[in-house]
């Protein structure tokens, strides 16, 4: 028998979400994907239900991908689900928030309507990656686990032959222009012009990070900010933003110290995040992720 449930869409610098309230029955990998089809349901990156908290957690968070997968943090989809919960009346304007996300435990504060900062774990994984092989080329990046793994690597550093293999769309390699690296190899220049469906698919699904796979973050830095393109597991295209994997090419960028906090990133919406690292005594002690969330539209769906 079918149910029909209240629901409100939520956007996060272009990075969508589809949210339900609490009171809303347990959702099967199908209906996550029938839910996320943007041709014969709603349409979105992922899917939030929010639940009644406990001790001192305000509420708790379900998560899953478009692909109806869960269990991993979602950075904007964080953001906008305390700017649902302030609509909804269950957490206030400028105070600091403590909630449950896919399990663990987060904070975050609504600084203005529309403007939500959300605190990430300084615990995280960082290492470098000099040997990914494609096509006969080794891609030098760096590895990240801020919650979300994460695959992150400089335009400027991408061999153009790398990616060739495999589905060719708008974004191919005819046509593009490059310069010549070491060894005499013809590199990206311009972040516009790097394949990520086709090579982000290929790292996504790269051996080195099997058997959960990994998000691919192409970065170019210009004009005092960083440039993020990013291929989403679990999405399996590009989205139009990713809150953990801006925060973790914020992370690459410091580490090689080509930028300081706050880093300032440019989406693939255009729309802006600010990541803000805190040290002490050389050591991170603090990782939050501020941007826009905002309310599209409500409606009712029949599952």
């Amino acid at each position: 028998m079918e149910k029909k449930l209240s629901f409100t869409k939520m956007t996060g610098a272009g990075n969508d979400f589809i949210v339900f309230g609490s009171g809303c029955p347990a959702l099967r990998s199908a209906d996550i994907v029938r839910l996320c089809d943007r041709k014969y349901g709603i349409g979105a990156d992922g899917v939030m239900a929010l639940r009644d908290g406990a001790g001192e957690f305000a509420f708790a968070v379900d998560f899953w991908n478009s692909d109806g997968s869960s269990g991993m943090l979602c950075g904007n989809g964080a953001r906008c689900i305390l700017e649902y919960a302030r609509l909804t009346g269950r957490i206030a304007l400028g105070r600091e928030t403590a909630f449950s996300f896919a399990g663990s435990p987060y904070s975050g504060e609504i600084l203005e309507p529309g403007l939500v900062r959300f605190d990430l774990s300084p615990n995280f994984r960082l290492e470098a990656v000099d040997d990914l092989e494609l096509d006969g080329q080794r891609l030098r990046g760096h590895f990240v686990d801020v919650g979300s793994p994460h695959f992150v690597i400089q335009t400027g550093s991408i061999p153009r032959a790398t990616g060739a293999s495999g589905k060719s769309g708008p974004n191919g390699l005819a046509g593009a222009s490059g310069e010549f690296g070491g060894g005499g190899v013809a590199r990206y220049v311009n972040l516009d012009e790097v394949p990520v469906f086709e090579l982000g698919r290929r790292i996504r699904l790269h051996r080195r990070f099997a058997p959960r796979g990994v998000n691919a973050n192409f970065i170019e830095l210009k004009e005092g900010k960083v440039f993020v393109r990013t291929y989403e597991r679990g999405v399996e295209d590009e989205t139009l933003a990713c809150g953990t994997g801006s925060t973790a090419s914020a992370l690459v960028c410091l580490a090689l110290g080509l930028a300081k906090s706050p880093v300032r990133i440019v989406t693939r919406s255009s729309e802006e995040l600010v990541i803000g690292i805190g040290t002490e005594e050389g050591r991170i002690t603090s990782l939050s992720l501020t941007g826009p969330a905002r309310k599209i539209f409500s409606g009712s769906i029949s599952l």
